[in-house]
């Protein structure tokens, strides 16, 4: 029946498979953009081309960090995750936001992100409330 208790219970669950399905996409291509972004800021000679791929790199950053800001605002707010899913998704913006200091710092918090990001991310989808 369309206007039963069974019927409501069914769209909501329906609707948070879509909007998790959404959650881990919106993080997946964050992560991409990240990923992207940081290995265009690295480079060993300052050629104008490599300066040019620089600024773009730090722009790629800053989308995702504002990308995976998104994300963990959206991974509370709507998902009702727990809080270690909020701040294991928001990590790679304190790592990799720092950009600026040295390409080898960035990278290397790339590496350290891209686990924690994905324990925030199996947790946030098989989290039950």
């Amino acid at each position: 029946m369309p206007g039963s208790a069974a019927a409501a219970g069914a769209g909501r669950r329906g609707g948070g498979v879509l909007l998790r399905l959404g959650w881990v996409a919106l993080v997946v291509v964050a992560m991409v953009i990240l990923t992207r972004g940081l290995w265009a800021t690295v480079y060993f000679e300052p050629t104008a081309e490599a300066v040019a791929a620089d600024e773009r790199g730090e722009l790629l950053v800053l989308l995702a960090c504002v990308l995976l800001a998104a994300a963990a605002y959206a991974a509370r707010r709507w998902l009702r995750a727990p809080w270690w899913v909020v701040a294991a998704v928001a990590s790679p913006i304190v790592l990799c936001g720092s950009v600026t200091l040295t390409e080898a710092i960035a990278v290397l918090s790339l590496v350290v992100a891209y686990p924690v990001v994905l324990a925030g991310l199996v947790g946030g989808v098989l989290t039950r409330h």
